[in-house]
């Protein structure tokens, strides 16, 4: 088994693979970076430039192609309060309060060494029981993706402290336009008002579009109009320090444990792991209050975990069966 982890790890380290590796990051920032450009379009679009490569090269460019679109998702939600990826959703929640105080370099660092580690550590757990963790994703059913549902329910709560009534109407209208779209189970048609572009549903890239950009547009422009003042802050060189690292130890080891965990079930995505993990992280934190004002508990912990649904999301269920 050790023969095959230096084979592999030199085959991955060739020249060859090492520049694939590096385009196809390259390319994925830009994907991930730009609202409406997800990270499952840029491994599309590039699957059929890679279709005479050799195996490793290949791999080696969409799989770069893919972590680095998960990751600069958080750029465009740190910076202008839109997510470029429904992964950086929960980023959102605190990122945009540190670029309002003028530190958003301190927010882009912590959310690159998250993602670091979040992302090593599920490939380690890729690479090392992915057989076992196969065999417990292939034992989930109904009862417990029903359990999987409730606890995403629960985190409305967590996250609309203070708000709890707005956060019940919010989820309801979420599962309201859900349920838009053919029935899974029967295939009857539901909410489509006789329009063949509802057939599948609410698209989840032009609702996060609508819901983020669009409003923040509106709002800007509201406040143009009305003559406000747009609020500014001195901008902050002073980036991460191996002290903030390590008080936020803690958030970087759950985000990454509920990314690879959450990345192995299958329907679920880096979205249900971010706020799973914000949620839970809030929940035990020692400071609870500061989450939603711009605490770096917060990034640490939504990066992490949609950077480790990567590796989990690679496990292959169907060699077990």
């Amino acid at each position: 088994m050790f023969d095959m982890f230096i084979s592999a790890f030199s085959s991955a380290c060739s020249m060859e693979a090492l520049v694939a590796n590096f385009i196809g990051v390259a390319l994925g920032i830009v994907f991930g970076a730009l609202p409406g450009l997800t990270a499952v379009m840029g491994v599309a679009l590039l699957i059929p430039l890679t279709f005479g490569f050799p195996a490793v090269i290949a791999f080696s460019a969409l799989l770069g192609m893919y972590c680095g679109a998960i990751y600069a998702g958080s750029i465009t939600a740190i910076l202008v309060g839109t997510p470029g990826t429904a992964a950086a959703a929960a980023t959102m929640l605190e990122g945009p309060k540190f670029t309002a105080r003028g530190e958003s370099l301190k927010a882009l660092e912590m959310t690159t060494i998250a993602s670091f580690i979040g992302g090593i550590f599920s490939c380690l757990v890729l690479a090392t029981v992915a057989p076992q963790l196969a065999h417990f994703a292939l034992d989930f059913s109904a009862p417990e993706y029903f359990s999987l549902g409730i606890f995403g329910l629960t985190i409305v709560a967590t996250l609309s402290e203070g708000a709890l009534l707005k956060g019940c109407i919010a989820a309801l209208l979420g599962m309201l336009i859900s349920m838009i779209g053919m029935d899974p189970l029967s295939g009857n048609l539901r909410m489509t008002f006789d329009s063949p572009d509802l057939i599948n549903g609410v698209s989840l890239v032009p609702a996060l579009v609508g819901l983020y950009a669009l409003s923040q547009v509106l709002v800007t422009i509201e406040d143009v109009f009305m003559g406000r003042k747009l609020s500014t802050a001195e901008i902050s060189r002073k980036g991460i320090s191996l002290p903030d690292l390590w008080a936020n130890r803690a958030a970087l080891i759950r985000g990454s444990l509920f990314g690879t965990f959450i990345g192995i079930v299958p329907a679920t995505g880096s979205g249900t792991a971010s706020f799973a993990a914000y949620s839970e992280t809030k929940r035990h934190s020692k400071h609870p209050e500061l989450f939603g004002k711009g605490t770096l508990e917060g990034i640490a912990a939504t990066e992490s975990a949609n950077n480790a649904v990567t590796g989990g999301a690679l496990i292959d269920r169907k060699s077990v069966v």
